[in-house]
């Protein structure tokens, strides 16, 4: 199996991720080779391949001249501006969904399974069952989130996570894999429009405001769930690129979680969830940081914001919607965004009688977004986006040709 992990400034977390991925194959009798795109622009580079010659695992290395080497090769191959496939790769301070697409072409031809550098291979102790559950309900079904205290390493466990995306990889094209640890949430409301969360924080009041500032989360789900909309976290997932997907947004944080929205909304495919929950380890510094910044809006937020306004059947029409709306007024679309989120915020309480303390929160968050700055429409990047859909096969098409992939 290809685990592809894009890495960034930080030698010390991709080594402790390799080392444990190496240790989890061994444990597991199972073949790997790592597929690296280091994006380091602080002379980590040479640590990393250090880090990789002493794995003894089988690898291939990519820079940031490969990457732009590459973007020339597939304007070349797939016969479209160079200026896109250099928008594909984008290179800007939060190039998440940038490194992805590098990594995902690099491995068109076969499954993978994608995993952040900052993630440790072991594992929640949760009692599960390898019984697929099917929920194909219309709307996203999210795996069960928990508050949790701060991770203790002593209880953390192994478990043959490659296998259970196996599992799944034969029946659907996504595979998302749980998390123990640091959520990744960037803003609180996400756990304000949870009825789950919701549920605890009513049991238990006074863990409010904790999870608020620290934000650890156990994402589990006890058996593995094929589903019809699942929300891609890209800690750790799981592709099959024989079936269609589209590209990420090369820009700004979220990108996963768009990737997945335009996979089910374009192409009508299904998602699964693994039944593992994977340790994030950085732990978040205990601030409110995420209620500060709430309106600061990133583009995957706000593409998908469009997303759900166009509803679109299939890439090429988002392509070529996006490329309509570049030259029309589009504020309304970050305008109905955060009525949205207020919405799932009072929608999540109905019912739950919550506690004083929520509902404060509730409306500290609701007051920020009502008073943050217009958002600034990108729409040189919509624009941009929306060419690069309308070309997106032929790009893959290149890819799938690329050397020994």
């Amino acid at each position: 199996m290809v685990l592809a992990i894009p890495t960034k400034n930080r030698t010390a977390a991709f080594s402790r991720c390799l080392g444990s991925l190496r240790d989890n194959a061994e444990k597991y009798n199972r073949d790997i080779e790592f597929l690296v795109v280091d994006d380091s622009d602080d002379g980590s580079n040479r640590g990393n391949q250090q880090v990789l010659d002493a794995l003894g695992v089988p690898f291939r290395y990519y820079d940031r001249k490969a990457v732009s080497d590459y973007a020339v090769h597939l304007s070349s191959r797939a016969e479209c501006p160079l200026s896109l496939t250099q928008f594909l790769f984008k290179k800007t301070p939060a190039a998440h969904g940038a490194v992805r697409n590098f990594l995902t072409l690099m491995s068109a031809n076969n499954p993978f399974i994608m995993i952040d550098d900052d993630m440790v291979c072991k594992f929640a102790h949760t009692p599960h069952s390898d019984e697929i559950e099917y929920v194909l309900a219309p709307n996203v079904v999210y795996p069960t989130p928990s508050i949790i205290p701060p991770v203790d390493e002593t209880q953390l466990v192994d478990d043959d996570f490659i296998g259970k995306h196996e599992m799944l990889l034969d029946k659907v094209p996504l595979t998302v894999g749980g998390s123990v640890g640091d959520s990744g949430v960037t803003h609180s409301y996400m756990f304000f429009r949870s009825p789950t969360l919701l549920e605890q924080v009513v049991l238990s009041p006074e863990t409010m405001l904790p999870a608020l500032h620290t934000r650890q989360l156990l994402r589990s789900t006890t058996r593995p769930k094929i589903v019809k909309w699942s929300c891609c976290v890209g800690m750790s997932f799981g592709l099959d690129p024989a079936h269609p997907f589209p590209p990420f947004l090369p820009v700004g944080r979220s990108e996963d979680v768009l990737f997945g929205g335009m996979l089910q909304n374009c192409y009508g495919g299904l998602s699964g969830y693994c039944n593992y929950s994977m340790w994030h380890s950085p732990r978040r510094p205990d601030t409110e940081e995420g209620i500060l910044t709430l309106g600061n809006t990133t583009p995957p937020e706000f593409f998908y914001g469009l997303l759900v306004e166009v509803n679109p059947k299939d890439l090429e029409m988002f392509g070529e919607t996006l490329i309509a709306l570049s030259h029309q007024d589009l504020t309304w679309v970050e305008e109905n965004r955060r009525k949205r989120i207020v919405k799932m915020m009072r929608d999540a309480c109905e019912g739950l009688n919550p506690p004083e303390i929520v509902v404060r929160e509730i409306d500290k968050v609701e007051k920020v977004l009502q008073h943050a700055p217009p958002y600034e429409i990108p729409y040189d990047m919509v624009r941009e986006y929306g060419e690069l859909l309308k070309v997106w096969p032929r790009i893959v098409g290149a890819a799938k040709q690329y050397g020994r992939v």
